[in-house]
């Protein structure tokens, strides 16, 4: 799927996971740093790190629900299972249950969520019948920009806010009607050339749902609240097809990132907030947090996938070695010694898929499986560099570094939105707390017993529980972040880039809601 869309835009083949991630790792945070190279990192950042959300809103209880368009031009998914999974020994996690996984997603439901970001994203223009694509076009482009201006204004005129949201009922009863499917995900191909076909729509459905959740607020509406909240959760959880990490890494980011300063902003500072509103919005995280995917080992699984079918297609001559890594000529191609490769895959994913297994916490302190990754990746990349002998490097299985995610740099990013979606948990108990004794809790256990939250609220940098204090006055959750030191939430470490805490602030003070 993701193919097909690259090929009507020139601009997302460039965000190829296998390019993005290769030697380069994953971009940090919106605040934190990127080793990524300054032309992905501008593509990736104009999406991913600037402004962050998902989509929501109510629908009329009164509306039909609207049914899938059968006369789109989806494209084809790739569901077979490839011959080369029983060709080169026992692969390091079971590949044909994961490609059978993939393959029950709901056909609907993928056609109701295309159709809903197609509004939002003229890159997907195209999955329409040609005689409407202008029109949809001219449509989406007006949107979109009202949008983006819209989410730009500190303040923005209630009129136009109401005007833009109400503007959008389509793209939401569509989403609502793709979320009435019990298992939907967006797939795509499994192939060097996997793109990101809903990355723009991410955004700009990101930016609605502030927009959403500031007009709930301008209404003093909890229950429209809740349903974008709701709504935008499930889309993020939607949107983790069984693709490479980075991709599943962008819905979630994309989405979770503005919700949740939204969720803080419009909702926590409520006027009317109840109690009951609390237990609500920590369902709603709970929910999310138990039923979201394992980013990191499926993401992990479907590199490995897309790997085999990269030397598979590349042994057969149904790949350009130059359409992989530009480096690597036809001629080039010949001297990769494809056994070696192979071999190299799945030892290289038995440790991969151990790093996974292990607690976050555990791979900070240097286990094994962390430092093999890190020794594999700067021993290869060093013997490549000082052979300056491209061709001798193949001759010994080395081309699998050119393609291989850093997984230490993206599991970075991953605990981080994992972090944000726990924290919030005990950053609403707080509240609640608050609310029901008119005083901050003493200690965060007692909020977190009161909320009926469960001890397994442990903070992913330490394994241990979250950290709380009050200071000046004010309440704060926060995590002990990837230097594994309790600095009293006295420092922020601003995602990495300095020594301190990942901070929770609750607010202190209540915005009146007009």
């Amino acid at each position: 799927m993701l193919l097909w869309v690259a090929e009507k835009s020139p601009m997302l083949q460039l965000l190829s996971p296998l390019h993005m991630m290769s030697g380069t790792g994953f971009g940090e945070s919106p605040q934190g740093p990127s080793s990524m190279k300054p032309c992905l990192q501008l593509l990736v950042s104009l999406f991913i790190f600037a402004n962050f959300a998902g989509a929501g809103c109510s629908t009329a209880a009164d509306k039909a629900p609207p049914q899938p368009r059968m006369d789109l031009n989806l494209p084809d998914v790739d569901l077979t299972i490839p011959v080369w999974i029983d060709k080169h020994g026992a692969p390091p996690f079971p590949v044909r249950e994961f490609l059978e996984k993939r393959a029950r997603t709901s056909a609907d439901g993928e056609r109701l969520y295309l159709e809903a970001l197609a509004e939002v994203d003229q890159y997907l223009n195209v999955i329409y019948p040609e005689r409407e694509q202008v029109t949809r076009l001219a449509q989406c482009k007006t949107l979109v920009d009202e949008i983006t201006a819209v989410h730009a204004m500190d303040q923005p005129p209630l009129e136009r806010l109401t005007k833009v949201v109400a503007a959008t009922d389509r793209l939401r009863d569509l989403v609502d009607a793709a979320q009435q499917h019990a298992n939907v995900s967006l797939r795509c191909r499994l192939s060097f050339a996997d793109n990101f076909p809903y990355v723009l729509s991410v955004r700009t459905c990101g930016r609605l749902a502030a927009l959403e959740l500031r007009l709930s607020h301008e209404a003093g509406s909890f229950s429209d609240a809740d349903r974008t909240l709701s709504r935008t959760f499930r889309m993020a959880r939607d949107l983790h097809p069984g693709g490479s990490i980075i991709q599943q890494l962008v819905a979630t980011s994309v989405v979770e990132g503005i919700l949740f300063a939204s969720l803080e902003k419009f909702v926590l500072t409520r006027a009317d907030l109840s109690v009951a509103n609390c237990d609500r919005l920590i369902a709603v995280l709970r929910e999310h947090e138990t039923d979201g995917t394992d980013v990191l080992s499926e993401g992990a699984q479907a590199e490995y996938v897309i790997l085999g079918n990269t030397l598979d297609g590349l042994q057969a001559g149904k790949l350009n070695g130059i359409e992989v890594e530009e480096s690597l000529s036809s001629a080039l191609v010949k001297k990769i010694s494809f056994d070696a490769e192979w071999m190299e895959l799945n030892r290289i994913y038995t440790i991969v898929f151990q790093y996974c297994k292990t607690p976050y916490h555990v791979t900070l302190a240097g286990n094994e499986p962390t430092v093999q990754l890190h020794a594999l990746r700067s021993k290869l990349g060093a013997k490549t560099e000082a052979e300056n002998d491209f061709a001798a490097a193949l001759r010994r299985g080395a081309f699998l570094v050119l393609l291989l995610p850093d997984y230490p740099k993206v599991r970075a990013a991953i605990v981080r939105h994992a972090t944000r979606v726990r924290a919030f948990q005990a950053v609403v108990a707080v509240r609640r707390y608050q609310l029901r004794h008119g005083a901050w809790p003493l200690t965060l256990a007692a909020a977190l017993t009161e909320a009926n939250i469960p001890p397994d609220l442990l903070d992913p940098y330490s394994g241990k529980a979250f950290r709380y204090r009050i200071l000046g006055g004010s309440p704060l959750v926060y995590s002990i972040a990837s230097d594994g030191k309790d600095d009293g939430g006295e420092k922020d470490w601003k995602f990495g880039e300095q020594p301190g805490d990942f901070l929770f602030p609750i607010p202190a003070l209540f915005a009146k809601a007009e």
